[in-house]
């Protein structure tokens, strides 16, 4: 048994069996492709066409010189010398120059720059750009290594590489900002655009790197924080902090300017660039930028100010409307109607509102009366 195992290793299975010929081998060869649609390898197991074969056998005879083979071989190598099978062990050498041919010609069809990812290459059959970028990365086919397929195209064809930004400054962003204001009038926010005096920059890739703290910035900030620190832009996310007392001050500004109190519609305030009374409003009734919440301008003016708030008009009784109606006979020796206009000494009151409180059971009054009725009956 000792025996017949040491005869088993001393001749392995099919080195010594009949010769082989280089014809024999490519039609099995030829057979396996038009079966299977690829070229045998050593793993591909028996050959049908000679059952006491297997490809694994017939690699061995090619590597070693039996069977009236030369030796020195492979079946790789053998199926790339005469079937032009690519050959992974034994890669044809690739160089810059060629790389960026081909990176030319799939610009060309595509309109986009190629990546690790983007397949195969069309002008070198067997070729992948996964292949090429591990080469250029690792070394080996003639190339150094310890570049990349991004690296390559950033530094012959200008192509923008993610992983390797060009480093930013406070001061280069501020004079790209001054331009852009310049041209528009307005300064830049994350969703201006390209930035016109780069190739690839865009603002929001410049408001990113401020945020994250990257390309030699410290992060924590944005855009608009730095233009606010730098150039006195508004910051609608960091808004001052507001106070009655300033509101109030800007109210009487606008009184003074206009001989009216402002209300949400007024629009800009003059004393406070970039304030609204729109802002103002949602502010006071939010309780945002440092104010209780549930107040509103109206509410501010007529608390402070005597300003009469048509949201919120004070409580009327039958009294107090006899009452003006006694002044108002004494004054006229008639009695008043709805017609009969503003009532003196009574702040904004009318005839024509009192009447038609009474008449809609308004402010405090009961409903189904009238001014007339009212005075008929009293």
């Amino acid at each position: 048994m000792t025996g017949a195992m040491r005869g088993k290793t001393a001749k392995p299975r099919g080195l010594a069996k009949a010769p082989l010929h280089v014809s024999d081998i490519l039609a099995w060869a030829d057979a396996y492709y038009r079966r299977t649609g690829k070229w045998p390898a050593q793993a591909s197991g028996e050959i049908p066409e000679s059952p006491a074969d297997t490809w694994q056998l017939v690699g061995q005879n090619l590597r070693r010189g039996h069977r009236g083979l030369r030796g020195g071989s492979s079946l790789a190598r053998f199926l790339a010398l005469h079937r032009g099978r690519r050959n992974k062990g034994a890669l044809p050498p690739l160089s810059r120059q060629q790389i960026l041919s081909w990176a030319d010609a799939h610009y060309k069809r595509t309109g986009r720059w190629p990546i690790a990812l983007s397949g195969r290459i069309p002008d070198a059959p067997g070729e992948t750009w996964a292949a090429v970028h591990d080469a250029l990365t690792r070394g080996g086919r003639g190339l150094r290594g310890g570049s990349s397929l991004p690296r390559l195209l950033a530094r012959y064809r200008g192509r923008r590489n993610h992983r390797a930004l060009p480093r930013l400054t406070i001061k280069l962003i501020l004079a790209w900002a001054d331009a852009y204001y310049r041209r528009s009038g307005e300064w830049p926010i994350h969703s201006s655009g390209r930035i016109r005096a780069t190739a690839f920059e865009t603002w929001g890739s410049v408001d990113s790197a401020l945020l994250a703290g990257r390309r030699g910035l410290r992060g924590k900030s944005s855009l608009a924080r730095l233009l606010a620190e730098h150039r006195g832009k508004r910051n609608r996310m960091a808004l001052p902090r507001l106070s009655q007392k300033q509101i109030l001050t800007w109210a009487d500004a606008h009184r003074r300017r206009t001989g009216k109190w402002p209300n949400t519609h007024t629009g800009a305030i003059p004393e406070a660039p970039g304030e609204k009374w729109t802002a103002i409003e949602t502010s006071l009734t939010a309780g945002l930028r440092g104010l209780r919440p549930g107040s509103s301008v109206a509410r501010l003016l007529a608390k402070y100010r005597g300003y009469r708030n048509p949201a919120a008009l004070p409580r009327l009784t039958v009294r107090q409307i006899l009452a003006w109606a006694d002044a108002y006979r004494q004054r006229t020796g008639k009695w008043p109607s709805s017609r009969s206009g503003i009532i003196p000494g009574a702040t904004g009151e009318m005839w024509s509102q009192v009447d038609a409180c009474l008449s809609g059971g308004r402010r405090g009054l009961p409903r189904s009366r009238s001014l007339a009725r009212l005075l008929a009956a009293r």
